[in-house]
């Protein structure tokens, strides 16, 4: 408890501090609820601030401009105030969403990692799944600050209150994998049957 009091005081970070303002009223409560607590999550792993925000008014900014000034007026960081962190932000008025970088956060995700992740979110952003590409910034943000490709795959467990890394031959279990799998079997195991039967020779004796 000694050790976790002292890095929090160390650190600054708020874990009680609002992270999703959706403005915009994108998102529902449910998604809310589960994306505060993942960017909570993340921000001690990754040790930056993590925060989503929507708005349908952008005031005459430009997505970039809103997101600057969104993350400078509240205070974000995860030091202190004004400190290193990302904001990712639905702009319904300007039709974008953008992601902007602060501290230590604009070394650790860079430009083409941004670029990719907005890449990424693309498809859900299209079909209107709000929840969901948000959810991916998270998982995407983790990734990049910390340096492994292969956390994208992780998932948010509500009720261990952590991401939790998909073993590889978890993966390979899903259903079109599996489906793959009996199908290869089914066609190898016939042929296997059909070279069998054309070597084998029946001999009928009669005494």
């Amino acid at each position: 408890f000694a050790l976790l009091a002292l890095t929090v005081l160390l650190c600054g970070f708020d874990s009680q501090e609002q992270k999703v303002y959706d403005d915009a009223g994108l998102l529902s409560e449910e998604e809310r609820g589960e994306l505060q607590e993942m960017l909570v999550a993340a921000a001690y792993d990754t040790k930056q601030d993590l925060v989503i925000v929507t708005t349908a008014d952008s005031g005459g900014k430009s997505a970039r401009e809103y997101a600057d000034d969104f993350y400078d007026e509240h205070g974000f960081g995860y030091e202190g105030e004004y400190g290193s962190g990302a904001l990712f932000l639905i702009d319904m008025d300007n039709r974008e969403y953008y992601i902007s970088t602060a501290g230590s956060a604009i070394g650790l995700y860079s430009d083409d990692e941004i670029d990719d992740t907005l890449d990424a979110l693309y498809d859900d952003m299209r079909d209107g799944n709000y929840g969901e590409a948000c959810r991916d910034f998270v998982l995407e943000a983790r990734a990049a600050v910390l340096g492994d490709a292969e956390l994208k795959d992780s998932y948010f467990d509500r009720e261990e209150g952590r991401f939790v890394t998909v073993p590889e031959w978890k993966k390979n279990l899903s259903p079109s994998h599996l489906l793959a799998y009996f199908a290869t079997a089914l066609v190898i195991s016939a042929v296997v049957v059909w070279i069998a039967a054309r070597k084998r020779k029946t001999r009928m004796t009669v005494t």
